[in-house]
């Protein structure tokens, strides 16, 4: 039993705290290095040092022949004593809504299956059996398509993921996601296979050369291999490295979330001060953990994203938009850059500004007293003035000027503009109009207006004010 196998299956358990009171989900695709991982955690658990366990695998349905390789694996995990669950997924139906090929519909697919299984037993484990090659592939992968640190660090022997149980808005579970053989390389397991005659089914798809991945397995790494004798281990140990600088730059970024970011009706909210002092290192972080609060399991956190919202962080125009992905999007304002739902986020800043807000189009004439439901929790009240002048409470129109200083008027749009008034609520304020001319905006200006030689009185008052 004192192979790398045992030596790093068995100590991924003892680090992990499992029990033989806990339940882990064990990934089995059927191919080697699955069979070799089920293999070893059964022996662990007829030894009575390690957990419960229960064989998933997942029919993509992609091929005719699934069904009958399903089939074959089951037994593979029947002659193993271990119990099995074949699960089908609807590849397609992810790939519609992910947008993003057959590769990471399949995979979300995948996690999905996991994940329901795992909320439905009351487990959070699920162990994978991926080796160093695979740590390699993945490294290199990440590189060719651009990548950050985190993306160069690869995967780890113990992540936490939260995963989408449905396509479209089904609800999320938390998993503990263990890779015991990570350190482990594909030769050693194929040895550990060949002397314990494990025989596994192989997944045809696995030799075409339409999956990069698998171009990556036959040609790119054996080449490079060959070229430079240990290169894999060297890929995958370099990643363990910057994994060690990933983790202490993540732990300083999450200090500094608490300063940058914040959560306010619906939207996650980055300062754009304390934001532009950050080492961009850390800018990166921050906005990559804001994607994530606002998109959670959804996030879109492809690199060009990532740096065209730490540049809209640190120049953005005031009300420029950052399209995201997936129907997210990140509303540049003066102090701050909103993440929400595409179709909500101006919605959501209105409501958190917390200013009182009348529907566009609006015109209530003061030939008698007024008292007035605003958005926000607002209301207005407002005394008529004299008969001779026409007084208005409205909103913002093509060509409104706004008084100033002696009598002296200015365009309103000038005066928003000074003042720094958001353009999202600009046309939602209310405005008190005297014949065509704005004299008062209520939430921006003082809360009362009062006009002694007419008699025109307003005032705003918040459903919270006592007095």
């Amino acid at each position: 039993m004192a192979t790398p196998v045992f030596a790093a299956v068995e100590s991924a358990v003892r680090r992990a705290n499992l029990t033989p009171d806990d339940l882990v989900l064990i990934g089995l695709s059927g191919g080697v290095d699955s069979l070799v991982l089920t293999h070893e955690l059964s022996t662990l658990q007829h030894l009575a040092a390690g957990p419960r366990l229960l064989a998933v695998h997942v029919n993509h349905q992609l091929r005719p022949e699934s069904a009958e390789d399903a089939a074959r694996v089951a037994k593979l995990a029947e002659r193993l004593h271990v119990p099995v669950e074949v699960i089908p997924v609807d590849v397609a139906e992810w790939a519609r809504v992910l947008r993003q090929g057959i590769e990471a519909a399949a995979r979300a697919a995948r996690y999905a299956a996991f994940g329901s299984v795992a909320q439905r037993l009351g487990t959070r484990w699920i162990a994978l059996g991926h080796t160093r090659d695979d740590q390699a592939e993945t490294v290199l992968l990440r590189l060719a398509r651009g990548t950050s640190l985190e993306g160069m660090a690869g995967m780890r022997w113990l992540s936490e993921r939260s995963v989408p149980l449905m396509p479209h808005n089904g609800g999320t579970i938390r998993l503990s996601v263990m890779r015991p053989l990570l350190g482990v390389s594909r030769q050693e397991v194929e040895q550990y296979a060949s002397a314990h005659r494990l025989e596994p089914v192989e997944d045809v798809s696995n030799l075409s050369l339409a999956y990069r991945r698998n171009v990556v397995r036959h040609h790119v790494l054996p080449a490079l291999e060959t070229a430079v004798p240990g290169a894999i281990a060297s890929i995958a140990r370099t990643a363990a490295i910057l994994r060690d600088d990933a983790d202490y730059l993540d732990s300083v970024a999450v200090e500094a979330e608490r300063e940058v970011i914040q959560e306010k009706s619906g939207l996650v909210m980055i300062a754009r001060e304390p934001a532009r002092r950050l080492h961009p290192a850390l800018q990166r972080r921050i906005v990559a953990a804001a994607i994530i609060r606002a998109a959670g399991t959804y996030a879109p956190l492809s690199f060009d994203r990532i740096e065209a919202l730490r540049e809209a962080v640190q120049d953005g125009a005031v009300s420029s938009k950052i399209e995201l992905g997936n129907r997210f999007t990140a509303y540049v304002d003066y102090e701050t850059v909103a993440i929400g739902q595409e179709t909500a986020v101006e919605d959501n800043l209105r409501h958190a500004s917390g200013l009182p807000l009348m529907e566009p189009g609006t015109e209530v004439p003061l030939d008698e007293p007024v008292d007035l439901a605003l958005g926000n929790n607002w209301r207005v009240r407002a005394e008529p003035g004299d008969a001779g002048t026409r007084w208005l409470l409205r909103t913002r129109q093509t060509g409104d000027r706004m008084v100033v200083g002696d009598g002296h008027t200015i365009r309103l749009q000038d005066w928003f503009v000074n003042r720094k008034i958001p353009v999202y609520v600009r046309d939602w304020l209310p405005l008190l109009a005297e014949d065509g001319i704005i004299r008062w905006v209520g939430g921006i200006s003082p809360l009362g207006f009062e006009d002694a030689a007419s008699g025109v009185h307003v005032r705003l008052r918040h459903d919270d004010d006592r007095g």
